[in-house]
Parts: structure tokens; C-alpha cells; sequence
């Protein structure tokens, strides 16, 4: 062994006791409390509790019925997001007349800004009737009054879009993935929102 070779080896040997000498005192698992010290506790995240789950809303059997379908064919896909804790999504899907991934999106929602928009729900479908909505290239769609079962709707056949409460504190919403004309999908929408309650 060469003078050097024992002088890397005692090197090494001095750099991995020093490296140790600030741990011995501590346990692993003191350690491991540090790093948790450490990690921040992100809040947990839960939906307003006054926003019904939307798929527990409508039943696949119920809209099967009203649409004219096989409900053995309806798969459900919660759609909701936790950005917006105050709406609840959910996608009933299934391939119609050879069209896959059709169906029905149904939503409930709760108001945004209870303390500072009280009126909240009345206004929202006012302002659907009165000013419409902006599609993404700034066309305007104006919306009709809905008599869902409701209190008072809005709807505009080419958005497929239905709106409605029941109460002051939530608005439903049925939007269609379906090709269907006015009368027919109006038809759809007034069955199942008396279905929703």
C-alpha cells in the first residue's frame, strides 16, 4: 500500500466521522420530526356544505327515461373541482344515436359571495335573460325564461344551457351534449329539473 492510497483511505475515513459527529446525538426518528416540522400542513379543502353532491341529484334511470335510453349504457363522472368550492359537476355519459361521449352535465351551485351579493341567485338569472352570455369569440347568446319546476330559469337552446332555482341559495344548471332540436331539449330539460329538488 502506497503512501498515498493510505492517505485517501484516512482522508475518507476523517470527512465521514465528521460528517456524523452532528447526528449521534439525534434518533431517526427525531429526525423525522424535524422534516415534519419542516413540510408545511397544507388546509384541507372541502366543497360548501349547502352544495348537494350532483350526482346524487338525478338518478341514471331517470334520465334514461326522460331521454329515451338504455340506463345500463350511462356511465357518472363526478366533474367537480376544488377551485370552486362552491360547484358541484357531474357528467352522465353514454354514446347516443352513434355519438360517444354524449350526454347531460348537471351542476348545483351556491353563491360565490354570500356577505357581499346577498340577491345573488335572483340576479344571476336576470342577467342571463336581460344581457346573455359571451361564447369564447364574444357572441352573445340571450337567454328565455325556463320554468323548470322552479321559482325562475333561463335557458338558451343553442348554448344547451338551463338554469334554474329553487330557493335563494342554489342555482341548477343542465347542459346537453346532445343534438336535438328546441323543443325536444326543452322537453328533456323541464322533465328532469322537476325531477331535481
Amino acid at each position: 500500500m502506497t503512501i498515498w492510497t493510505k492517505s485517501l483511505g484516512l482522508l475518507s475515513f476523517v470527512l465521514l466521522l465528521s460528517s456524523c459527529t452532528g447526528c449521534k446525538d439525534k434518533s431517526v426518528s427525531d429526525l423525522d420530526a424535524e422534516k415534519a416540522k419542516q413540510v408545511p400542513v397544507h388546509e384541507t379543502k372541502t366543497y360548501d356544505e349547502n352544495v348537494p353532491d350532483a350526482c346524487t341529484l338525478i338518478t341514471t334511470q331517470q334520465i334514461a327515461a326522460v331521454i329515451g335510453v338504455d340506463p345500463s349504457g350511462i356511465s357518472i363522472k363526478d366533474g367537480s373541482n376544488l377551485k370552486s368550492l362552491n360547484v358541484r359537476s357531474c357528467f352522465f355519459r353514454w354514446e347516443h344515436e352513434g355519438v360517444p361521449n354524449s350526454g347531460v352535465l348537471v351542476q348545483a351551485q351556491s353563491n360565490p359571495l354570500p356577505d357581499d351579493f346577498p340577491n345573488w341567485s335572483t340576479t344571476y338569472i336576470k342577467s342571463k335573460i336581460e344581457g346573455g352570455e359571451k361564447s369564447l369569440d364574444n357572441e352573445v347568446f340571450l337567454y328565455k325564461p325556463f320554468n323548470g319546476g322552479g321559482i325562475e330559469g333561463a335557458y338558451n337552446h343553442e348554448m344547451s344551457k338551463y338554469f334554474w332555482r329553487l330557493d335563494d341559495q342554489l342555482i341548477y344548471t343542465i347542459t346537453f351534449n346532445l343534438g336535438a332540436d328546441e323543443p325536444t331539449q326543452l322537453a328533456w330539460a323541464e322533465k328532469l329539473a322537476s325531477m331535481i329538488k
